[in-house]
C-alpha cells in the first residue's frame, strides 16, 4: 500500500520509528503505518488549512503523535 507514492517504510516511517523508540514506544508495523499516513495527510492538509504551525517534521512527531500516545497512557 502506497499514499501518494510513498512506502511507509520510506525516511519519514523511520523517522516516525525513531522518535517513538526515544520516548519508550515501541511500534507494531501496522501503528508504524497508521501514523505514517496520519503524517502524511497532516503534513498535506498542512499547507491548505493552517492546522498547525509546528513545521518542522521531528516537533510534529513528537509534539502532535508521541504526547498524545504518551497522555493516552494516563486516561
Amino acid at each position: 500500500m502506497d499514499y501518494l507514492g510513498q512506502r511507509p517504510d520510506s525516511e519519514s516511517a523511520s523517522l516516525i520509528f525513531s522518535e517513538f523508540l526515544k520516548a519508550g514506544l515501541a511500534l507494531e508495523p501496522l501503528e508504524l503505518e497508521r501514523f505514517f499516513w496520519l503524517d502524511q495527510t497532516l503534513r498535506r492538509l498542512n499547507d491548505k488549512l493552517d492546522l498547525t504551525r509546528i513545521k518542522n517534521p521531528i516537533n510534529v512527531i513528537v509534539k502532535h503523535y508521541v504526547d498524545s500516545v504518551l497522555a493516552a497512557e494516563f486516561i
